[in-house]
């Protein structure tokens, strides 16, 4: 999501269509309103504190859990406070 930063999402579920390379840093950093989002296949890392401080966030995948291992995913990403 080259370099873009959600500030303000007032939606409880997100659904990414395509992602062409990585979810940036701090991307979805506290958008409490976010329950659930859907990350497509296309997805090739996660970034540190992309999802940081979503407690309750249920991340969905289209791809296998072997594709989900070779995705780089930064220890960070999903810290929660």
């Amino acid at each position: 999501m080259s370099n873009f930063e959600f500030i303000k999402i007032s939606t409880k579920s997100l659904s990414i269509l395509f992602i062409f390379g990585s979810i940036k840093i701090l991307a979805f950093n506290n958008c409490y309103r976010l329950k659930e989002i859907i990350l497509p296949k296309s997805i090739e890392s996660i970034d540190e504190f992309a999802f940081s401080n979503l407690k309750n966030l249920k991340v969905i995948y289209e791809g296998s859990k072997e594709e989900w291992n070779l995705i780089k995913i930064d220890k960070n990403a999903f810290e929660k406070d």
